[in-house]
């Protein structure tokens, strides 16, 4: 048994060999039948070719299978533990020339990944580069090449694998390798499923695109990844390119946006248009995109909408599979969930959609981010953000949004929209129910005046005309809060402003930095300017 499992093992190898070593040479061609001493013609000619290239035949081709041709044969078939008959059937037609390997892509936490050489499949498995894929996971890796060696470190763990050979070492552990790891292009090319056995990485594989995707935490892992920062991407009317073209600006500090154009209706139906465009544009700059899935209609967050989603459970399965088919067909990485206005009663129908929704997306490799309104402490009966449960919803996200603004808001009595006290206040709460490495603090990129006429929203790229025709004089700093505010009379009303400026972004970075949270998040884009994002390089 063992002596035929080695043949079988050098057949494949072989035949993998001539795939990655002569691509260009040894193109597939068609079988039209046998061929065997005596025979002649093109496909002779073929053969005699083919059989030169590998080094078994040495005579130049003459299109007649002679005795020197079938000495070729034979030697070839010895070597693959084939019977040696001097007989070309299509079992060794297709190991001559064998079709060229299927290409895959590989997503790490749903980022595509783009490498010199691409992965392929060969003989059912995908292989992927080494050195390529281990670096983004963290993992020290050292190239033996008098051996053909390769090592990887990380941690205590030190794992050896050999060029070839069927079986690689994770602490002097033998592990038996389903495909041996080779050299195409001179890249090292391994089984992707043993980057998931030695680095505890979780690999799944979608059949329908032929994606490999790798699940990891990143952020734990030093000087791999810079803090994350998720930009809001709302589309407000057709044509509304606002956070378009801040992305075209800015998108070299974003890491991912989330895409706010779809609606839900009563049926609980989305409808609106995904816009494709800005996403392939947000992909090839690097930029991941979520969609957006919410409550929000008619000027406010439809607290109806969601306590009737969250209670008809029977159509959570059709649902969820309505967002699993979108993020599938329009590139997204994932989701956000951002439900607001939730009755406190629904908290425990909330965490468990939440749940019934990360175990559908996230085995196919697909991100699920929610947003959380800011708190302080856990109050379940608290009107608007008793049903968030932090703890919860810590454990099944990949990213918690932290809202921390509207502090102060449009319906109540004016005030600094992210006081920094605030903000560390609730950052303190948080840190105790949700990891530290999913959140994400959200800063405003905006502010209200209020007037006893009504209050409107004040962008952060509105702010320095209101002051130059106001006079900055009248621009006061509130210390206790790092914010500054405005005041000013207009057509004899008053005006009360208060407004986020980098001034007041830079102690909220800070934070981010002193509590080691994963990063920050940004309502909205296109509200900001380049202020914004030079104070966010600084930092980051």
């Amino acid at each position: 048994m063992q002596i035929k499992s080695r043949k079988v093992f050098i057949a494949s190898l072989f035949c993998v060999l001539m795939l990655v070593f002569t691509p260009s040479k040894a193109k597939a061609a068609e079988f039209h039948h046998n061929l065997s001493v005596g025979d002649s013609g093109p496909d002779v000619v073929l053969l005699q070719k083919r059989l030169i290239e590998l080094r078994y035949l040495s005579s130049k081709p003459d299109g007649v299978f002679g005795a020197l041709t079938y000495d070729a044969v034979t030697r070839f078939e010895r070597e693959l533990g084939l019977f040696p008959d001097g007989v070309i059937t299509q079992k060794e037609w297709i190991l001559l020339f064998p079709p060229p390997p299927a290409t895959a892509t590989v997503k790490i936490n749903g980022k595509t990944q783009s490498f010199p050489q691409p992965p392929l499949i060969i003989n059912g498995s995908t292989l992927v580069p080494f050195r390529g894929i281990l670096e983004t996971l963290g993992v020290q890796v050292n190239w033996e090449s008098t051996t053909q060696t390769i090592t990887a470190i990380k941690g205590n763990d030190r794992v050896t694998l050999q060029i070839g050979n069927q079986a690689a070492t994770k602490n002097g552990v033998s592990i038996p390798l389903n495909q041996p790891a080779l050299i195409v292009n001179s890249v090292a090319m391994v089984p992707v499923r043993f980057i998931g056995q030695t680095f505890a990485s979780e690999v799944n594989w979608d059949a329908a695109t032929r994606t490999v995707l790798i699940s990891a935490d990143l952020a734990t892992i030093p000087g791999t990844v810079k803090k994350m920062i998720l930009g809001y991407y709302p589309i407000d009317f057709p044509g509304d390119k606002k956070a378009y073209n801040s992305m075209l600006s800015f998108g070299q500090s974003l890491g991912a946006i989330a895409v706010f154009s779809l609606l839900l209706d009563g049926n609980y139906r989305f409808s609106g248009t995904v816009p494709v465009e800005q996403i392939s544009a947000a992909e090839k700059r690097g930029i991941n995109s979520l969609l957006v899935i919410h409550n929000y209609r008619n000027g406010g967050f439809d607290r109806n909408l969601v306590h009737n989603l969250l209670n008809d459970r029977k159509s959570w399965d059709k649902f969820i599979g309505n967002i699993l088919q979108l993020v599938k067909t329009n590139g997204f990485s994932g989701v956000n969930v951002d439900f607001e206005n939730i009755p406190p009663a629904d908290r425990n129908q909330f965490s468990d959609f939440l749940r019934r929704l990360a175990d559908t997306l996230k085995p196919n490799g697909y991100q699920v981010t929610v947003a959380v309104p800011a708190k302080t402490h856990n109050d379940p009966k608290n009107a608007w953000a008793g049903a968030f449960d932090y703890q919860l919803i810590g454990q099944v996200s990949d990213y918690v949004v932290l809202m921390t603004y509207d502090q102060h808001w449009s319906g109540g009595p004016p005030g600094p929209v992210a006081s920094l006290s605030w903000v560390k206040e609730v950052l303190d709460y948080a840190v105790t129910c949700i990891p530290r490495e999913k959140l994400l603090v959200g800063i405003p990129a905006y502010g209200y005046d209020w007037a006893s006429r009504g209050t409107k929203v004040v962008r952060w790229n509105q702010t320095a005309a209101l002051i130059n025709k106001y006079g900055k004089d009248k621009v006061v700093w509130d210390s206790d809060a790092a914010t500054p505010y405005l005041r000013y009379k207009e057509a004899g009303v008053n005006h009360e402003v208060w407004f986020e400026n980098q001034y007041s972004l830079k102690p909220k970075l800070d934070l981010v930095k002193k509590y080691g949270v994963a990063g920050l998040s940004i309502w909205r884009l296109g509200f900001e300017d380049s202020t914004f994002w030079e104070t966010i390089k600084r930092y980051f």
